[in-house]
């Protein structure tokens, strides 16, 4: 990417669309654990399964976005292994925005819950109930959401780098158009 080019809008909006339901996603199960009333721990959970089918559905929509557009967003202007690096976290980014929110849905299939997509539609369960299973998948879903954000705190670190000490236009890219 060189310093004037930005994403398509279809694209940055995918991609602030993802952020926001990751941080309602994490803070709807953080806030859970702190919620002691049954009725807002049902309601915070549903919504945290809802943003991670969001999440899914967003990424898929992003991949395949990608593979079509071929935007891989990397900066011409970066030295070989700091491009190596990038395409590197953008591909564990992807592959946890998939496998954090499948394996959710797998655990909630596994726990014999349904999956309602914010209250409205039954999402089909994936695996049948399975005590053991579920136990595995809730370990591996709470282990991966943790990986997750702390490469998305890798990811803001990285946009910060190129604003503050690059002085690129790479975290502008990723921003809509502001009126002049």
């Amino acid at each position: 990417m060189n310093n004037n080019a930005r994403y398509h809008d279809l694209t940055i909006a995918m991609h602030w669309a993802t952020a926001i339901a990751i941080f309602v996603a994490v803070g709807s199960v953080l806030l859970r654990e702190v919620v002691e009333d049954d009725n807002w721990q049902s309601l915070l959970i549903g919504l945290h399964r809802s943003m991670g089918v969001s999440i899914l559905f967003l990424a898929v929509v992003r991949l395949l976005t990608r593979l079509v557009t071929n935007s891989s967003g990397v900066n011409a202007g970066l030295s070989k292994s700091v491009r190596i690096v990038a395409k590197a976290g953008h591909s564990a980014l992807y592959f946890f925005l998939l496998a954090v929110p499948f394996a959710g849905w797998l655990l909630t299939s596994a726990q014999g819950e349904p999956l309602t997509l914010f209250g409205v539609y039954d999402l089909p369960a994936l695996v049948s109930k399975n005590r053991d299973l579920a136990d595995q998948l809730g370990d591996l879903h709470e282990t991966g959401g943790w990986v997750f954000i702390a490469l998305i705190g890798l990811h803001i670190s990285a946009a910060l780098w190129h604003h503050f000490w690059r002085k690129d236009q790479v975290l502008r890219s990723m921003l809509l158009d502001s009126p002049q």
